[in-house]
């Protein structure tokens, strides 16, 4: 499973866009996240690890849009929350993994 080529290695630097992320906004995205993309980065290399992360802030961003979406056809009052990163990057993790 563990394949010690340089762009496994190199995956881990996949975490970057989220470790500078989590620098500019402390409150925003946690540890766990950028954690996950390290492990997945050495498992899968650095370019399935940015394409399974692109996957999976798509799908943050759908799930926030249908969820806006179904508060305004029930006519609440749409009120801004925080998602977990983790389960929608695992999403994009095991499509790019098995694709």
């Amino acid at each position: 499973m563990l394949d010690f080529k340089t762009v496994h290695l190199i995956g881990i630097l996949a975490a970057l866009p989220l470790l500078f992320a989590a620098m500019m906004s402390p409150s925003g995205i946690g540890g766990g996240d950028i954690k996950l993309v390290v492990a997945v980065g050495i498992v899968i290399g650095f370019w399935k690890a940015l394409i399974g992360m692109a996957i999976g802030l798509s799908l943050v961003i759908i799930f926030h849009e249908a969820v806006k979406l179904i508060y305004r056809i029930s006519s609440n009052e749409y009120r801004c929350a925080a998602y977990p990163l983790a389960p929608f990057l695992a999403l994009g993790y095991v499509c790019v993994y098995f694709l």
